[in-house]
């Protein structure tokens, strides 16, 4: 859809929304992804990238996808927490390697870098 030659940035929020929807829902068997989805809804990210969406965009989108992964310090262990948060941070690694692979978005994979790291401390460090 972000390729049509008709699509307009001013969707991008709309699109970047909707990627934000999968990485968080609830299945019903609560299971993560395990077929690639992760890497498959990067592709639009990479569409909006070329339609020309900034930077910053992709940012905000970054910071607000990566709190289900901060989500246990208030809303405790849950298997279905486990399940979003792993989606996010599978979506997360893949991205700051598409990223990487483009040549872009080092304030993006910086920030990825960050989250990944405090993440990983605030589930495995006593």
């Amino acid at each position: 859809m972000v390729k049509h030659p008709a699509f307009s940035l001013d969707s991008a929020d709309d699109c970047l929304e909707a990627i934000h929807c999968c990485l968080i829902k609830e299945s019903i068997d609560m299971s993560a992804y395990i077929d690639d989805e992760d890497e498959r809804l990067i592709f639009a990210i990479e569409a909006l990238l070329d339609k020309g969406m900034g930077e910053h965009a992709l940012l905000d989108f970054v910071l607000e996808a990566s709190q289900v992964i901060y989500d246990f310090a208030e809303k405790g262990f849950t298997t279905e927490l486990f399940r979003k948060r792993i989606n996010a941070t599978h979506f997360l690694k893949s991205l700051y390697f598409r990223l990487a692979f483009r040549n872009e978005g080092a304030k993006v994979r910086e920030t990825i870098l960050h989250v990944l790291e405090k993440g990983h401390h605030q589930l495995y460090t006593p």
